[in-house]
């Protein structure tokens, strides 16, 4: 009988208004980061849009984990179309990063090689483009993975926590409601991340703080809405 009220408790504690808006502050949080990232530590457009591809690969983590939580093995296919699926956008806007930054002439030690991708079996050239991906991330652009993504991480798990969606996952009817969801946020990186792509093309620079701004902003609002139907559907 305690523990169950004790999970009445925790569901109602994290259900309330106070929690809902410890939630939507964090998802404000999260978007933000990218534009004081740019203000205060000199990002460029395309560190803006190497952080956008690791708040997916963060967004794909936690759905992972959501779904194991609610539906455990039973939701296995389901789980590796989605996996397989996100694996193929991220390592294609992966290398289409690379081939901006080498366009625009950026000398960096760790941008991955196409050439040796490309004749590469499908899984060997995922794993390639990932693990390439995350070395220039971290050799060149350190700062994303010392400082944006902890700060990434936690304003997600907070959003997560102290809103209505883990206490909503318990009455989805299956794991696909909870990887539409995601899927949807990640489509939403992507259209960032090929509008910030074609900005840099066009303009043959990386450094526009008013497009950086631009980007950021239309994302912010964008997640917003998407999080206040969410939150209005899980509460009712």
């Amino acid at each position: 009988m305690g523990d169950a009220e004790n999970r009445r408790d925790s569901s109602d504690r994290r259900s309330s208004p106070r929690g809902e808006r410890r939630s939507r502050l964090a998802l404000i949080v999260a978007n933000l980061l990218p534009l004081a990232g740019v203000i205060l530590l000199g990002w460029d457009l395309l560190s803006v849009l190497l952080l956008y591809w690791l708040e997916m690969l963060v967004l794909c983590c936690l759905a992972l984990l959501r779904v194991l939580r609610c539906f455990g093995g039973h939701a296995f296919s389901v789980l590796l179309l989605f996996l397989l699926a996100v694996a193929a956008m991220g390592a294609g806007q992966m290398a289409v990063l690379v081939v901006l930054a080498e366009a625009v002439g950026l000398s960096e030690s760790a941008i991955p090689d196409l050439s040796k991708v490309a004749e590469m079996p499908l899984f060997s050239a995922l794993g390639t483009l990932y693990g390439g991906g995350l070395e220039w991330i971290a050799r060149d652009r350190p700062a994303l993975l010392l400082y944006a993504l902890p700060l990434l991480v936690l304003s997600q798990v907070v959003e997560l926590w102290s809103g209505p969606t883990l206490d909503a996952d318990r009455g989805q009817d299956s794991a696909r409601v909870i990887l539409r969801q995601v899927l949807g946020r990640v489509i939403l990186l992507q259209l960032a991340l090929l509008l910030g792509s074609a900005v840099i093309a066009a303009t043959d620079t990386a450094d526009m703080l008013p497009v950086l701004a631009l980007l950021v902003i239309f994302k912010l609002f964008w997640e917003l809405g998407t999080h206040h139907k969410s939150a209005r559907k899980a509460m009712s």
